[in-house]
């Protein structure tokens, strides 16, 4: 009986580490189409009447009215720190 107990605390140990790291597949875009990609995601969103704030020089946040709501759209470069 102990044995199964360990089994479910050691599965459930397992299922938070899975669950906290997120399962995402990264699809490459080809070299040069980065702006066309970013365009046709905000066409797609309707995000064409915008209020631009430049918090810094790699974070650009706006605000925009999309179907009567306003909503927050923040664009950041951040480097990624691989361990």
């Amino acid at each position: 009986m102990k044995g199964l107990y360990l089994c479910f605390y050691i599965l459930f140990f397992f299922q938070i580490i899975l669950r906290s790291q997120g399962h995402s597949i990264w699809n490459r875009i080809p070299i040069g189409r980065t702006n066309e990609q970013i365009y046709d995601f905000i066409t797609k969103q309707k995000l064409d009447n915008c209020f631009e704030f430049y918090e810094n020089s790699e974070h650009l946040r706006l605000k925009c009215w999309v179907d009567n709501n306003l909503v927050d759209i923040q664009i950041r470069i951040r480097k990624t720190i691989y361990i």
